[in-house]
Order: C-alpha cells, then structure tokens, then sequence
C-alpha cells in the first residue's frame, strides 16, 4: 500500500463506504478506535472524548489484544497514510487528528 504525501483526515460519510485510496481507519471498533465514547452528539463532548484518548494513549493505557499501543506503533502503522474517521471536520475534538500528527512527527 502506498501513502500520502501530506496525510490528512478524511471524514467517513457513512461506514459502508470503502476506504479512499491511501487510507487507513480508525473508527470504532478498530485498533485505533477511541474507547471514550461522548456522553451527548456536541463538539464539547467531542473534545471531552478525544482529549481522554490523548491522555490515555501517551500515558500508556490504550491497549489492543492485550499489548499496549505506543507512538512507535502509530509511527510505524499509520505514518504517510491518510486516517478515516467519522468525526465532522470543524475544528472540535477528533482522536484520529491526534493520531494523525503522531504518526506523522518530523523525523520519523
């Protein structure tokens, strides 16, 4: 699979759709999924939520089958691709925006 030169992330109009060239996904029930899930449908919620996952993700308890996911691993999994999320793009909470820069670090 080949990657992007400039990574972005794209927003998943409906989860039956394929995934755009270049891309990976990390909705909900994937490895990359975020498991805080937002209370209420509000871009505070959102940002509650995606906030956690950052907490939790450089604190070391984000795990998936047992083994706990690092930078290295986003490095090394996501790097150079696009992230498919289903999150609307305007400016509020988003885990796989974070991902996004992670995975994307100058110097990888």
């Amino acid at each position: 699979m080949s990657t992007s030169k400039n990574p972005a992330r794209l927003v998943l109009k409906n989860r039956f759709m394929p995934n755009p060239p270049n891309s990976k996904r990390v909705l909900r029930p994937s490895k990359w999924g975020n498991p805080h899930k937002c209370e209420t449908q509000t871009p505070e919620a959102r940002d509650k939520a995606a906030q956690a996952y950052e907490q939790d993700f450089m604190a070391g308890r984000i795990k998936w089958k047992g083994k706990t996911l690092t930078p290295k691993d986003a490095l090394r999994e996501l790097g150079g691709f696009n992230l498919v999320c289903s999150c609307p793009d305007d400016g509020h909470g988003c885990h796989g925006a974070f991902l996004l820069e992670i995975a994307n670090k100058e110097g990888r």
